[in-house]
């Protein structure tokens, strides 16, 4: 019953797909030819005969002339463009509606199979011509030439490769007198402080910068110490005390609730002890190491920063219950880091 609609899809699908042309470039060709007066006439093989124009001079002094073609050798001058899809045209939208409309009318005589068939059909057309329309079908590019270039950089080292970029400041709060036991009071979040600034604010963080190059990559050591704490005043420096200080007293640090970060911290760790402590005296003794992979910046976190409701979980004061402090003095002691770079640099302290 379809045999009636065959022409019109036929045509419709024709005018619908007609190819697309690439333009065309031209091209040139040459010949050259040599006259003579012999008469033989060389033969030599051509590719196709030439169009050769007959000499003007021919016959007018020589009796007879002959034309003897020295080759032909089209070069080729130009590469033809890829083709492209252009632009849809009117020919194929009415393709297009030719074959939509044929479509609709098969349909109205078909089964059910045959319209979910024609559904689909009709759906592909719709999707195909779509594509035409917006120049989204190409030819693949063909690689006409490549070339090779050079990039370079130079890097020089810094006067101060090697520092520490962060170091804390401790508060240990306000106690009451209590020798009934030893005491480790965690690190608040701020205090009182006599001195240049009225308010002291702990500070959770250590840090230090290692940008040597490599050849001088040779591991560095963070190392701590405290003084003693005096005594440096109840309001103000003016009733100062230095010879009272509280013997015992020391900084102290819990190792697990450490953490070390750096895109390149390596080996960088803290001292294993038994007690899983690092202790804080007069004398410089490591805080952190790292080795020739730690590099670039490495960070040390002690714990969780303290706030206004939670004190510090890794920074703490020991006070021994031998202790014989002075009423409302404020008790306070110099931290010195060291950074020393293993084994030929030099150190630098803060």
């Amino acid at each position: 019953m379809y045999k009636r609609y065959f022409f019109t899809f036929l045509l419709g699908g024709s005018l619908l797909f007609t190819p697309i042309r690439a333009e065309a470039v031209p091209a040139s060709s040459s010949a050259t030819i040599q006259f003579s007066n012999q008469q033989t006439l060389p033969v030599v093989p051509l590719p196709r005969p030439p169009l050769i124009a007959a000499p003007d001079n021919a016959g007018t002094i020589h009796n007879e002339w002959h034309m003897t073609p020295l080759e032909y050798a089209p070069p080729l001058t130009q590469r033809l463009p890829q083709t492209s899809i252009t632009d849809i045209r009117y020919y194929q939208l009415s393709g297009l509606l030719l074959l939509l409309t044929t479509i609709l009318l098969i349909k109205k005589e078909a089964t059910y199979y045959e319209k979910t068939m024609i559904s689909t059909t009709l759906f592909s057309l719709l999707a195909t011509t779509t594509l035409l329309s917006a120049g989204q079908i190409q030819a693949a590019p063909t690689e006409v030439e490549k070339q090779t270039t050079d990039a370079a950089v130079v890097f020089t080292e810094k006067s101060n490769p090697l520092v520490i970029t962060a170091v804390p400041d401790f508060h240990f709060g306000s106690h009451e007198i209590d020798r009934s036991a030893d005491k480790d009071l965690a690190a608040v979040e701020s205090g009182s402080h006599i001195g240049t600034a009225n308010t002291l604010a702990t500070s959770n963080v250590v840090s230090i910068q290692d940008d040597r190059s490599q050849a001088k990559l040779d591991g560095w050591d963070l190392q701590v110490a405290q003084t003693d704490f005096a005594n440096a005043g109840t309001t103000d420096a003016s009733d100062a005390d230095a010879s009272d200080v509280l013997t015992g007293v020391n900084i102290w640090f819990k190792t697990p609730n450490v953490t070390i970060d750096g895109a390149n911290k390596g080996d960088a760790a803290l001292p294993t002890t038994s007690d899983q402590t690092v202790q804080v005296n007069d004398q410089a003794s490591t805080f952190m190491k790292g080795g020739a992979t730690s590099f670039g910046s490495v960070v040390a976190t002690l714990g969780t920063a303290p706030t206004s409701g939670t004190d510090s979980d890794a920074i703490f004061l020991h006070v021994p219950k031998t202790v014989n402090p002075t009423d409302k003095a404020h008790y306070q002691s110099d931290i010195t880091w060291t950074l020393i770079a293993s084994p030929n640099s030099q150190q630098r302290s803060f």
